[in-house]
């Protein structure tokens, strides 16, 4: 693998007495990351050009002007040609007007030119090598999870969505390529534009079908150059779209173009909005102003849904919604009853999906390989052992809580019960109780101590469903599912309410506890009365005070994660004149990313004050993190999760990581670092940093631990399962192990093969007759490249197939 070198400044750490400093050089091998883009820190350029008085009335324009047949063949038609210098009017962020740039063309093909900035160029931030590799991604080829890889992100793009404008009868699209003016800095970070449309560009400006791609920092030192070409991806959707539906609501357009993303194969982009119970129950359709907080909850919210619909209709079929006339909701009915469907039903199990989340209770139930720790927050959560009853009305009355918004959803989970009854209905709102009934749709999750997950409607209104036996958890999931309601307004609203009782259930628990270090910091030297201390400050000049430590940890089969302890050293410990309180830090729980393993979304952020007694060196003290209030989020987390350590506030008394020893295989170092390489904040595995050479890091562990909580219920002996089945593999993703499970009712041939995304079995686990009962096989893909694969159990006359992920 070609690597890199990076660099950046420590201070050796010492006891007592004044640090001396040092430079010391990183080496770390390039990334693999699904990139992060569209936080906070992004500019969603598109919406803003698109929405303001100039845009509506240059998309206006352009539909009369395509309509009366007035759009010209462009002047300079077959004149362009590579090397060709021109120069066009670009949209500076920064001023808020256009500027003139001087492109230079490099690329022409039959689709699309790409056209690079001459000052990017020159400056050699842009050079040939970036350009063909662009090109091949843009016309030739996506990763293997794309719909069709061997199809660049353009034409995948016009294949699904349609063909985007020719305002200039060219039959092609031009592509610029340039540092967009956003006034992103890379010293302070801050906003950015990854890249854009201009409508203005359709009937006046450039008078041009234009795509705008960033390079800064978009190809800056260690950015993942995917970065780029899924925000093609993106963006060209909504240059589709122009050319169909310019009316469309935006919650309908960037829900497609964040799936246009994961549809190429680059994957999808964090999506936590589901762990927020305020967010859940939002209007499903609505959608924030382009730079008002929280508007990226938005961006997740739309590319959730349409991932999911896709999933259940395939993806031509959703891609054509970009060319529908309908909008809105309507237009997600259009496309769904094409299939036999109907909006409100798909819409009602996408919710229950999210309290789901398991293809194995059934596909319908399930948020796909990309979304596998999706779950949603509970609203409400009631211990079974220490109450015997619960009772709502969701009216909005003084202390109740509100009814729900259109489209949106609640959830409220009872754990550790037996016995479970429940009686539930509508109520009278703005309308009769028959036309509130019209607008919900409620189910019970049953996860029971013993067996499979289940999913019960519940008739509103109807007969009192009771359910016999012990369970682990029972979630009710109501939602509003007439999403063609405009939120906001009280004639829109659904209320209910429900009353529950339960006998308290007895599920036992085992604790499995995780720990890496050996409860001491290395000491380096300790002689002339002062010791030296493998620890590493986060602070400016070091490390940085945003820079991160995680530790990765397995979660065991039916665990969820219930206590943190984090050893941390303060700056006060070393320099007497800085104040020793507040000792405090910032804890998250992160998923894996699925494409390059490191830490991904945040599931949980809290930040704490440190209990811990200051350390008796070379021991150190442990702060000890309760998260069992967080069990109901925390149990969305499968295959293996990270915990991560950084500073929180802006006081001085900044963290310093004590390092202990790892005796462990150097690739099975479980932690990471995130900071500053070069110019890029990146994350990198211990035993992939060097120093001079050296590896400094693979025998250091960072002093996190974790505790994870497992059920004692189990099957019963001697009861073989009911039913075919293949289970999910686990660990997944994986690497390169993974074991993959099925269930057998009866005797028979089965025969348990892997595909890769083509179609072709490329290995053959098990093929012969095996017994009846659950049985476990390994599969190992050593010498297999990263990406997605499915595996298929074929027996008694059926095929059964799931996906997998391998990430090397």
């Amino acid at each position: 693998m070609p690597m890199h070198k990076v660099s950046c400044f420590l201070a050796a750490i010492f006891l007592a007495g004044t640090a001396s400093g040092q430079t010391l050089r990183y080496q770390v091998g390039p990334m693999t990351t699904a990139t992060d883009h569209a936080e906070a820190s992004t500019i969603h350029l598109t919406q803003l050009l698109t929405n303001s008085p100039s845009g509506q009335q240059a998309l206006a324009k352009y539909q009369e002007m395509k309509a009366s047949g007035e759009l010209a063949a462009r002047k300079n038609a077959g004149t362009d040609a590579v090397g060709s210098v021109l120069g066009f009017q670009v949209f500076n962020y920064e001023r808020a007007a256009y500027d003139e740039l001087e492109f230079t063309l490099k690329v022409e093909t039959d689709r699309f030119n790409i056209w690079v900035e001459t000052a990017e160029i020159t400056s050699g931030r842009i050079n040939d090598e970036t350009i063909e590799a662009l090109r091949v991604a843009l016309q030739d080829e996506t990763p293997a999870a794309s719909f069709d890889p061997t199809k660049g992100v353009l034409a995948l793009d016009e294949l699904v969505f349609g063909n985007p404008t020719d305002v200039d009868n060219s039959g092609k699209s031009d592509v610029l390529v340039l540092d967009i003016r956003d006034g992103y800095d890379p010293a302070v970070g801050g906003s950015s534009v990854q890249g854009f449309v201009d409508p203005n560009n359709l009937s006046g400006l450039n008078f041009r079908d234009i795509l705008h791609l960033d390079t800064f920092p978009s190809l800056a030192a260690g950015a993942n150059v995917n970065g780029l070409y899924l925000t093609a991806a993106h963006e060209y959707q909504h240059l589709i779209r122009f050319a169909y539906d310019p009316g469309e609501l935006t919650f309908v357009d960037e829900g497609l173009s964040e799936w246009a993303e994961v549809m190429t194969g680059y994957g999808p982009r964090r999506n936590t909005y589901w762990a927020d119970t305020a967010e859940l129950r939002r209007p499903l359709l609505g959608w924030r102003g382009t730079l008002e907080p929280g508007v990226d909850f938005d961006y997740q919210r739309a590319g959730l849904l349409t991932n999911y619909l896709a999933e259940r209709i395939g993806v031509l079929p959703m891609g054509a919604i970009t060319r529908a006339s309908a909008r809105g909701a309507a237009g997600y009915d259009v496309a769904l009853s094409a299939e036999g469907l109907a909006f409100e039903d798909v819409l009602a199990d996408f919710h229950v999906a999210s309290a789901v989340n398991d293809a194995g209770v059934d596909p319908i139930y399930s948020h796909g390989s990309w979304f596998t720790t999706v779950r949603a927050a509970n609203a409400f959560e009631y211990d079974g052992a220490s109450q015997s009853e619960a009772n709502v009305t969701a009216d909005g009355n003084t202390g109740n809580p509100s009814p729900l918004e259109p489209g949106s959803v609640t959830y409220h989970q009872w754990n550790d019960v037996a016995d479970f009854s429940m009686e539930m209905d509508a109520l009278a709102g703005s309308g009769p109780v028959e036309s509130m009934r019209a607008r919900l749709r409620a189910f019970l999750v049953l996860n029971p101590a013993s067996g499979s997950k289940s999913v019960l409607p519940i008739s509103l209104g109807g007969e009192p469903i009771s359910v016999s036996g012990a369970y682990r958890d029972i979630t009710l999931v109501v939602a509003h599912v007439d999403a063609s309601l405009p939120g906001g307004f009280n004639s829109s609203w659904a209320p209910f309410a429900y009353t529950s009782s339960w006998t308290p259930g007895s599920i036992g628990s085992n604790t499995t506890s995780v720990t890496y270090d050996d409860g001491n910091v290395v000491v380096i030297s300790d002689s002339g009365g002062q010791t030296t201390l493998d620890a590493w400050p986060f602070s400016d000049g070091t490390l940085g005070e945003d820079a991160l430590v995680a530790n990765s940890f397995e979660i065991p089969p039916g665990g969820v994660l219930t206590e943190v302890e984090v050893a941390n050293f303060y700056a006060s410990y070393f320099d007497g004149s800085l104040p020793a309180d507040p000792r405090d830090y910032t804890l998250r729980v992160h998923e894996v990313d699925p494409l390059s393993g490191e830490p991904g979304n945040v599931v949980l952020e809290l930040e704490r004050d440190d209990d811990a007694a200051p350390p008796s060196i070379p021991g150190i003290s442990f702060d000890t993190v309760d998260l069992s209030a967080h069990a109901g989020t925390l149990a969305s987390l499968k295959g293996s999760l990270f915990v991560s350590v950084s500073n929180a506030g802006t006081d001085e008394n900044t963290l310093v990581i004590p390092l202990s020893e790892f005796t462990g295989a150097p690739a099975d170092n479980p932690s990471w670092f995130f900071t500053f390489f070069g110019s890029q904040q990146q994350w990198a595995k211990f035993d992939r940093i060097t120093v001079s050479g050296d590896a400094r890091f693979e025998d250091r562990v960072a002093p996190i631990r974790a505790s994870f909580v497992t059920s004692t219920a189990s099957e019963e002996e001697g009861v073989l399962p009911s039913e075919f089945a293949l289970e999910t593999n686990y660990p997944n993703p994986f690497n390169p192990t993974t074991a993959i499970a099925f269930q057998m009712p009866i005797a028979a041939q089965a025969r348990l093969s892997v595909f890769d995304l083509l179609g072709r079995e490329v290995a053959v686990l098990t093929d012969g007759t095996m017994p009846a009962g659950r049985h476990v096989v390994q599969f190992d893909a050593s010498g297999f490249a990263s990406g997605m694969y499915l595996y298929a159990l074929d027996v008694a006359g059926q095929r059964l197939t799931r996906s997998m992920l391998l990430l090397k």
